[in-house]
């Protein structure tokens, strides 16, 4: 929309730097605390969002957190995690990791890219998404993804991507969020977890999406994607238990330095992994 460029960044930065640098203590009187910018469908002039907001505080609006529950037939499920055990697996290979496409880069291609020319083709990557929506979802506010996952790999990756999945007719994947969670990092990220001992070790995963202000329209779904590399976003992880893999001079992967894991991402019972949505009610 046109109007995504109307909030005046010049004026706020002016009141900022009289606040700080020159002491005028009512210079950010009138200025709210929070500008934000709400996502909607950039194909429909009457979608919903597609809008500059002010607010006083992060997050601007009461939400309720929601589940969306991963099933076995590729659903995201607000409704019921699956009764059953339930797993899907794939194999990642650090010598063939998951491309980058799009998302929050700053030396790379950037912004909400359409997913489809990788995910149509790859095998390591599980698909979960919604039915088609029958009204407007609003989300804004804070991401997570809790996965239950195990390899047979000392250590692995799990990547997660929040998509907004157009209707047919379009089909684009456009890309919100995303990003990465080693297993070592599994207690904290001050601290190394023990080493996965076999496959049958389950451990849990909770993948911070960070924040966004996203309107699904009517008729789109809520798409999630779970592989284990976003490279070159993210290094590689060599599967190994090392931090990082060796690369000889022509850029390739030393084979000894890295090894293909098979992971696997437990969905039902004990184990009720799910995306968690701030929605606005």
């Amino acid at each position: 929309p046109d109007h995504r460029m109307d909030l005046d960044i010049e004026a706020i930065r002016h009141a900022f730097l009289d606040y700080y640098v020159r002491d005028k203590a009512d210079a950010l009187d009138d200025i709210p605390k929070v500008h934000y910018w709400v996502y909607g469908a950039d194909n429909d002039p009457e979608a919903p969002g597609n809008e500059w907001r002010t607010a006083e505080a992060w997050p601007p609006l009461p939400t309720t957190e929601r589940a969306f529950y991963l099933h076995q037939d590729g659903r995201l499920d607000d409704t019921e995690a699956p009764a059953e055990a339930i797993a899907q697996s794939f194999t990642f290979d650090p010598a063939d990791p998951y491309p980058t496409k799009g998302g929050h880069n700053l030396f790379l291609p950037m912004g909400p890219y359409d997913q489809r020319p990788e995910s149509q083709e790859r095998t390591d990557l599980l698909r979960f998404a919604t039915p088609p929506l029958s009204e407007p979802l609003e989300a804004v506010g804070r991401i997570r993804v809790v996965l239950h996952v195990s390899s047979d790999a000392p250590d692995t990756d799990f990547t997660a991507k929040l998509l907004d999945l157009y209707p047919d007719g379009d089909g684009r994947e456009l890309l919100i969020v995303d990003n990465i969670r080693r297993v070592k990092t599994r207690d904290g990220y001050d601290r190394v977890a023990p080493p996965l001992e076999s496959e049958a070790e389950v451990v849990t995963l909770e993948i911070d999406l960070w924040s966004l202000a996203w309107v699904f329209n009517t008729g789109h779904r809520i798409g999630l994607h779970i592989s284990s590399s976003n490279y070159p976003r993210f290094e590689v992880n060599p599967n190994t238990g090392e931090d990082f893999p060796e690369y000889d001079t022509e850029g390739e992967l030393v084979a000894e330095s890295g090894r293909p894991a098979r992971n696997t991402v437990h969905l039902g019972g004990v184990y009720p992994s799910a995306l968690y949505l701030p929605v606005v009610e």
